[in-house]
Protein backbone atom coordinates (compact mmCIF):
# COMPACT_ATOMS: atom_id res chain seq x y z
CA UNK A 1 0.00 0.00 0.00
CA UNK A 2 1.46 2.99 -1.37
CA UNK A 3 -1.34 5.61 -0.12
CA UNK A 4 0.87 7.20 2.70
CA UNK A 5 3.82 8.61 -0.06
CA UNK A 6 2.90 11.06 -1.82
CA UNK A 7 6.01 10.72 -4.06
CA UNK A 8 8.67 8.33 -5.28
CA UNK A 9 12.91 8.87 -5.44
CA UNK A 10 15.03 5.70 -7.12
CA UNK A 11 18.49 6.57 -6.53
CA UNK A 12 20.06 3.37 -6.90
CA UNK A 13 23.52 2.81 -8.48
CA UNK A 14 21.52 1.21 -11.66
CA UNK A 15 19.74 4.01 -13.43
CA UNK A 16 18.57 1.38 -15.43
CA UNK A 17 16.88 0.00 -12.66
CA UNK A 18 15.79 3.51 -11.41
CA UNK A 19 14.13 4.07 -15.15
CA UNK A 20 12.02 1.20 -14.67
CA UNK A 21 10.74 1.93 -11.28
CA UNK A 22 9.80 4.96 -12.34
CA UNK A 23 8.26 3.67 -15.32
CA UNK A 24 6.13 1.42 -13.14
CA UNK A 25 5.40 3.49 -10.81
CA UNK A 26 4.42 6.55 -12.47
CA UNK A 27 0.89 5.50 -12.65
CA UNK A 28 0.50 4.75 -8.77
CA UNK A 29 2.31 8.34 -7.68
CA UNK A 30 2.00 10.39 -10.88
CA UNK A 31 4.30 11.14 -12.95
CA UNK A 32 4.93 14.46 -11.62
CA UNK A 33 5.72 12.65 -8.15
CA UNK A 34 8.52 9.82 -9.38
CA UNK A 35 12.38 11.19 -9.82
CA UNK A 36 15.64 9.01 -10.09
CA UNK A 37 19.10 10.55 -9.59
CA UNK A 38 21.69 10.04 -12.51
CA UNK A 39 19.47 10.98 -15.64
CA UNK A 40 21.29 12.19 -18.86
CA UNK A 41 20.88 15.72 -20.24
CA UNK A 42 19.33 13.84 -23.32
CA UNK A 43 16.85 12.38 -21.59
CA UNK A 44 15.58 15.44 -20.07
CA UNK A 45 15.84 18.25 -22.22
CA UNK A 46 15.19 16.13 -25.47
CA UNK A 47 11.36 16.04 -26.26
CA UNK A 48 12.07 13.94 -29.26
CA UNK A 49 13.60 11.39 -26.73
CA UNK A 50 11.73 8.24 -26.24
CA UNK A 51 13.14 8.48 -22.39
CA UNK A 52 11.07 11.38 -21.97
CA UNK A 53 8.23 9.18 -21.76
CA UNK A 54 9.91 6.40 -19.32
CA UNK A 55 11.49 6.87 -16.04
CA UNK A 56 11.43 9.53 -13.56
CA UNK A 57 11.76 13.79 -13.35
CA UNK A 58 15.80 14.07 -12.94
CA UNK A 59 16.45 14.83 -9.64
CA UNK A 60 18.77 17.91 -9.30
CA UNK A 61 21.46 18.06 -12.12
CA UNK A 62 21.34 15.47 -14.52
CA UNK A 63 24.09 13.43 -14.36
CA UNK A 64 24.24 13.09 -10.59
CA UNK A 65 24.25 9.51 -10.09
CA UNK A 66 24.43 7.65 -6.88
CA UNK A 67 28.33 7.36 -6.97
CA UNK A 68 29.28 10.81 -8.01
CA UNK A 69 26.64 12.14 -4.87
CA UNK A 70 28.65 9.47 -2.53
CA UNK A 71 32.04 11.06 -3.33
CA UNK A 72 30.64 14.05 -2.82
CA UNK A 73 29.37 13.20 0.77
CA UNK A 74 33.25 12.14 1.46
CA UNK A 75 34.66 15.00 0.54
CA UNK A 76 32.74 17.08 2.76
CA UNK A 77 29.76 18.12 1.07
CA UNK A 78 26.18 18.22 3.57
CA UNK A 79 22.56 19.11 3.41
CA UNK A 80 21.67 22.72 4.25
CA UNK A 81 18.47 24.17 5.29
CA UNK A 82 17.70 27.34 5.47
CA UNK A 83 14.28 28.79 6.29
CA UNK A 84 13.49 32.05 3.98
CA UNK A 85 11.86 35.39 5.02
CA UNK A 86 11.01 38.89 3.65
CA UNK A 87 14.45 39.94 4.35
CA UNK A 88 16.06 36.73 2.98
CA UNK A 89 14.58 35.30 0.16
CA UNK A 90 15.49 33.11 -2.91
CA UNK A 91 17.32 35.44 -4.68
CA UNK A 92 19.59 36.54 -1.32
CA UNK A 93 19.74 32.27 -0.79
CA UNK A 94 20.92 31.94 -3.88
CA UNK A 95 23.90 34.51 -4.29
CA UNK A 96 25.22 31.88 -0.90
CA UNK A 97 25.70 28.88 -3.19
CA UNK A 98 28.98 27.91 -4.51
CA UNK A 99 28.61 26.20 -8.25
CA UNK A 100 27.82 23.19 -7.99
CA UNK A 101 25.58 23.34 -4.63
CA UNK A 102 22.06 21.70 -5.64
CA UNK A 103 18.47 22.72 -3.90
CA UNK A 104 16.80 19.82 -3.94
CA UNK A 105 13.50 20.68 -2.48
CA UNK A 106 11.36 23.35 -1.02
CA UNK A 107 9.53 22.45 2.59
CA UNK A 108 6.39 24.47 2.88
CA UNK A 109 4.94 25.84 6.43
CA UNK A 110 2.03 22.89 5.49
CA UNK A 111 4.29 19.97 5.32
CA UNK A 112 4.15 19.22 1.90
CA UNK A 113 7.61 19.51 -0.30
CA UNK A 114 8.30 20.68 -3.85
CA UNK A 115 11.45 18.65 -5.48
CA UNK A 116 13.61 20.54 -8.17
CA UNK A 117 14.23 19.22 -11.13
CA UNK A 118 16.46 19.86 -14.83
CA UNK A 119 13.05 21.26 -15.96
CA UNK A 120 11.18 22.96 -13.17
CA UNK A 121 12.10 24.06 -9.20
CA UNK A 122 9.42 25.56 -6.90
CA UNK A 123 8.87 29.24 -6.80
CA UNK A 124 9.58 29.30 -3.24
CA UNK A 125 8.44 32.45 -0.75
CA UNK A 126 9.09 33.65 2.75
CA UNK A 127 8.08 30.89 5.18
CA UNK A 128 9.06 28.06 3.06
CA UNK A 129 12.52 25.99 3.99
CA UNK A 130 14.81 25.11 1.25
CA UNK A 131 17.00 22.07 1.34
CA UNK A 132 20.42 21.87 -0.93
CA UNK A 133 23.38 19.54 -0.94
CA UNK A 134 25.87 21.50 -0.87
CA UNK A 135 29.86 21.90 -0.67
CA UNK A 136 31.16 21.87 2.90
Amino acid sequence: DHADFGALIAATESDSYNTLVCTDFGPTFGRQNVFQVGRLVSQEMDPNDIALSLGGRTLMEAGYDIDSLARRLESGWTFRKTTLTEEFDMEAYKRTLSDGDQIILILRPNGSLSFTTVRTGPAPVAGDTVLSFVQG
